[in-house]
């Protein structure tokens, strides 16, 4: 929520090998595990919240 409601809803952006909309007949190689990560990255995100994000970060 916190990501959306600035920069707005993450969408797909098409396929990663090809740059153009996925076609369902015709997946590339790399479909299925970027799809797996992009959801769960999705996941992380929508699990954040404003506290977490404005808190101050720790010295490495």
């Amino acid at each position: 929520e916190v990501i959306e409601s600035i920069e707005g809803r993450i969408e797909d952006q098409g396929c990663v090998q090809r740059g153009i909309p996925c076609p369902e007949f015709d997946l590339c190689a790399l479909h299925t595990p970027w799809q797996s990560a992009r959801e769960a990255m999705l996941k992380e995100l929508s699990a954040a919240t404003i506290a977490e994000n404005v808190r101050p970060c720790k010295d490495m």
